[in-house]
């Protein structure tokens, strides 16, 4: 898996079902909030707090790296 490559080329420890599945449902509650809110926050957020989570897990990837626009 992606998760398990990650932990892998960063040798991390980590249980890589478990990771994906939390970054997972991050991402499914932004999309949900997305459709479910009457106000919701702007997808550039949405995406941000996607990739706030997965940095939480992996904070030396350079993918992940924080954007400076």
């Amino acid at each position: 898996s992606v998760i398990q490559a990650l932990l892998a080329r960063h040798a991390l420890p980590g249980h890589a079902p478990r990771i994906a599945r939390a970054i997972r449902l991050v991402t499914l509650g932004c999309w949900l909030d997305s459709v479910t809110l009457t106000d919701p926050y702007a997808i550039t957020e949405a995406r941000a707090t996607s990739l706030a989570t997965a940095r939480a897990f992996f904070p030396d990837e350079p993918a992940l790296a924080l954007e400076t626009s």
